[in-house]
């Protein structure tokens, strides 16, 4: 016994997680170039505050529209199979904005349609990705690998950046979509060699899709735990969504930032998430899961203070590190909460269930935020009044259950 534990962590890995830990990685970057790529070309495209916002609630609106279905089908399914329908749907979209940019029939609206579709099946990919994590790790790994997932993730989006911000220089802005199709067709040869057991039918089976939906909503609601996590991460998206969907703004209009280092930003943000990523295990060992998801959302808010105060690029860039970190450090709590205490045959449900409540709050944030915006240089303020906000969202959810509780026991950990 004191041989195995004694072995590196890696030799416990087994050969179908190395498949789907590379499969996501290369998914991530992908999504990463497309992610640089979606609010520069809407920019180029019409140089709109409220267009940036738009083409941002395109991408989270697939929650709201599709989250529930996804995860009574995830539930349903074979979750190896319904990743790679995902990445085999996505390609073909993503080749069809550079293939319509050379044809001159690329239209702003095929393009918000595009990225609603792509984001909708990244949904799906994801959603079964959380589910499936269990079945290839051990329990005790299981911390371990939502952060080594997560890191790979942030990486990736270190890369993209870097990449879509050199490429972009000399050759059209369209063509980084080509890229992403490529990923998400690498992603899908990975993901075919893997097996995953398939769920059992848990909760509401046998009562119809609807019934199944139904059994998921109410396991969230009915657990104070969950239902304080949910609840405070929608708060939080709704609060904070209009600092991704402003940045491009912000860092041309206040920050002076050329695309290059536009490019920089953004893969600081993904340095912060890995290095946050990586130490989440270290964190979770000494901070419960509950509190340690209270200390990053705090600490969320005055980090945002900071970066719309500076006037330094290069703060601003390390500022925007911790940011991004600290909300990935949330978010690997918040999946490891979830993931320790939720039936294997209710993940699926349980997670697009808390991603709905979450992520569908992003758009009316967004929006709400640009129709704040009556002029570019009102951005600094807009990030300021954010910041403020989310501070006293972590301090009114201390009082909540995840303030009051020792969650997680050492065993996942």
């Amino acid at each position: 016994m004191a041989e195995a534990a004694a072995q590196p962590v890696m030799a416990r890995w087994s050969p179908a997680f190395r498949r789907f830990y590379a499969a996501q990685s290369v998914s991530s970057l992908g999504g990463a170039l497309s992610r640089f790529a979606l609010p520069l070309l809407v920019y180029q495209m019409t140089g709109s505050a409220m267009q940036l916002a738009v083409i941002t609630a395109a991408q989270y609106l697939p929650y709201l529209c599709f989250g529930l279905l996804i995860g009574a089908w995830v539930d349903r399914l074979d979750r190896r199979r319904l990743m790679l329908l995902a990445d085999l749907l996505r390609a073909p979209l993503l080749l069809s904005l550079p293939l319509l940019w050379h044809a001159g029939m690329l239209a702003l609206w095929w393009v918000y349609l595009t990225a609603f579709l792509v984001s909708a099946f990244g949904i799906l990919f994801n959603a079964a990705e959380f589910a499936a994590l269990p079945a290839l790790v051990p329990r005790a790994l299981l911390a371990r690998a939502n952060g080594r997932i997560q890191a790979s993730y942030a990486l990736m989006n270190v890369l993209g950046p870097i990449l879509g911000g050199v490429v972009q220089g000399s050759v059209a802005l369209p063509l980084l979509f080509v890229a992403h199709a490529l990923c998400c067709l690498v992603s899908a040869w990975s993901v075919a060699t893997i097996r995953i057991d398939r769920a059992g039918r848990g909760a509401g089976a046998g009562a119809g899709i609807l019934g199944e939906i139904g059994a998921g909503l109410r396991y969230v609601w009915r657990d104070p735990v969950l239902r304080a996590v949910s609840l405070l991460l929608a708060g939080l998206n709704f609060l904070t969504g209009s600092v991704s969907a402003q940045l491009v703004l912000f860092s041309k209009e206040v920050l002076r930032a050329s695309d290059m280092q536009l490019g920089v930003l953004l893969a600081a943000g993904s340095v912060g998430a890995a290095l946050f990523a990586l130490a989440a295990q270290w964190c979770i060992r000494r901070v419960a899961p509950g509190h340690l998801i209270l200390l990053t959302v705090g600490l969320h808010g005055l980090t945002l203070v900071g970066f719309a105060a500076s006037a330094s690029f290069w703060l601003s860039v390390a500022l925007w590190g911790a940011t991004n970190g600290l909300v990935v450090l949330c978010g690997i709590a918040a999946r490891l909460l979830r993931q320790a205490s939720v039936p294997n045959e209710l993940l699926g449900r349980v997670i697009t269930v808390a991603e709905v409540l979450a992520w569908s709050a992003i758009p009316f944030g967004t929006l709400l935020g640009a129709a704040l915006l009556r002029q570019p240089s009102q951005v600094v303020a807009l990030y300021m009044g954010i910041g403020a906000a989310v501070m006293l969202l972590a301090g009114a959810f201390s009082l909540s259950p995840l303030g009051r509780k020792q969650l997680i026991t050492q065993e996942v950990c």
